[in-house]
C-alpha cells in the first residue's frame, strides 16, 4: 500500500493509530493520536516510537509491535 493512501485511511479513523517502519520510525499518524501524545502530526512522524514509550516499557512493549 502506498503511504498516501496510508495517511488518508488512517485520517478517517476515530482512533489513535500510528504506523511504523521497520526501524521503528513513525511514517503516519492522524491527528486523534498527536492529540494522545501533546504534538501534532508533523512532529510524531519521523521520530521513534520507543520515543512515546516510557523507558522502563520500551523493551516489553517491542515485543507486541506489529510489523
Amino acid at each position: 500500500m502506498k503511504l498516501d493512501n496510508a495517511r488518508w485511511m488512517i485520517s478517517v479513523i476515530p482512533d489513535a493509530p500510528i504506523l511504523i517502519d521497520q526501524a521503528r520510525t513513525i511514517i503516519a499518524a492522524n491527528h486523534n493520536a498527536a492529540e494522545l501524545f501533546y504534538n501534532n502530526v508533523a512532529v510524531l512522524e519521523g521520530i521513534t516510537l520507543d520515543t512515546l514509550i516510557p523507558q522502563a516499557s520500551v523493551t516489553a512493549h517491542r515485543r507486541y509491535v506489529a510489523f
